[in-house]
């Protein structure tokens, strides 16, 4: 890859730190409470926070510190699992859902400017390489293990 390529990574990344630090600030919201509220809107059944650290490749101290404060501020809710005490399930509020929602819409329309002028068939390609990206990370990350 050339040096270039690394620069529109670099450029895509740092607009769209931009446009969620806009968001966090707006909301008085750190970046681990939008990844984990996230998680929990894409993949509800990760829910716990063993489930969510592993899914999405967070710190699980720093997700416990943060579903404590989103907890507290009513976008989260929490419940001890009957069968196994020492598990909690989380689970977004409606004010949570909403806000995500929010953040999505913004992301979106922010992806939607990126891709401006590119076919519809070349951004699905685009989709399917960071996909197959993805799953190579999972695959190097467990071989680490």
């Amino acid at each position: 890859m050339e040096d270039y390529e690394f620069l529109s990574w670099r450029k895509i990344k740092q607009l769209i730190k931009k446009t969620v630090d806009a968001f966090l600030k707006k909301h008085d919201l750190k970046m681990i409470d939008v990844i984990l509220m996230n998680g929990l809107y894409i993949h509800p059944d990760a829910d716990t926070l063993n489930d969510l650290s592993d899914a999405l490749c967070v710190n699980k101290g720093q997700a416990s510190r943060s579903m404590d404060s989103l907890v507290k501020r009513g976008y989260v809710t929490s419940e001890v699992d009957i069968a196994d005490r020492r598990l909690i399930h989380f689970a977004l509020t409606e004010k949570g859902q909403q806000l995500t929602k929010e953040l999505d819409d913004v992301r979106q329309k922010g992806i939607q400017k990126i891709m401006v002028g590119i076919p519809e068939d070349k951004i699905q390609i685009f989709i399917d390489v960071l996909h197959q990206i993805n799953q190579n990370i999972k695959r190097i990350s467990k071989e680490g293990e």
